[in-house]
């Protein structure tokens, strides 16, 4: 308060506060701290952006300016979370909780499939490893997937399914085949297209079918966790099981 003490009593109380307004700004920096801190992996950048389209429309109409989300997420002060553009679109990750896919591959044994043959292929691994963190789908090669379905075809194709016995006969069949796979991995595959709703033994058991519905499975996992399936995602899936021989 402002006052003329020759004119005016001062005054017996405060002058009421009010509160500050909250920077939109700031409660996207909050919003995106929060995000990661209950992100058990590394938070792929579409899926941060499409979360602060839905709710700070206004902001992501033109990201505030910057043109893209890449150059908005950039000018923002989120330490201590970090932004990876080294794949996949990117990431957004807590170092001190999460650890980007291409640290694991660099790391010696940091994961055993990184020394599987993944050949011409090699450019999907970071993202197949993500959707492997996230879904737990076995983290094979696109040539063991290749091999694993066919074999699965070709025993279905002579026996009754019966989960357990299909298993061991399939991975029995990869050794011989030479691209072993194990059983534990067989079983997570035929599990999941009984999850699908996939009947064996109707007449659908051929590999184009078995590989498309596992697909299928896989991106319904990835919504349940709340990854965006953008085109890298859906890319790699279709790259990395539905792989032409």
């Amino acid at each position: 308060m402002i006052h003329d003490p020759r004119r005016h009593s001062a005054p017996t109380s405060p002058p009421p506060s009010f509160p500050k307004p909250i920077d939109e700004l700031t409660v996207i920096i909050d919003l995106i701290r929060a995000e990661i801190a209950k992100a058990s992996h590394p938070a792929p950048c579409s899926q941060i952006a499409s979360l602060i389209t839905a709710k700070h429309p206004a902001i992501a109409n033109d990201w505030n300016g910057m043109g893209n989300f890449r150059n908005f997420v950039e000018s923002l002060e989120i330490s201590p979370v970090r932004v990876d553009w080294s794949n996949g679109g990117g990431h957004i990750y807590d170092p001190r909780r999460h650890i980007l896919m291409t640290e694991s591959v660099s790391r010696p044994n940091a994961n055993q499939a990184v020394r599987a043959d993944w050949g011409n292929e090699k450019d999907l691994f970071p993202i197949a490893a993500q959707i492997h963190d996230v879904t737990g789908v076995p983290l094979l090669s696109p040539s063991n997937y290749q091999t694993l379905f066919h074999l699965i075809g070709t025993d279905l194709a002579t026996h009754t399914f019966d989960l357990s016995e299909t298993g061991k006969r399939v991975r029995d069949a990869t050794r011989a085949f030479g691209s072993p796979v194990s059983r534990s991995d067989v079983n997570w595959v035929l599990r999941s297209l009984l999850l699908r709703g996939h009947a064996f033994g109707a007449g659908e058991d051929d590999e184009r079918t078995l590989k498309r519905k596992t697909i299928e499975n896989l991106r319904s996992l990835c919504l349940r966790e709340q990854m965006v399936l953008d085109h890298d995602i859906n890319d790699t899936l279709d790259r990395w099981i539905n792989r032409s021989a």
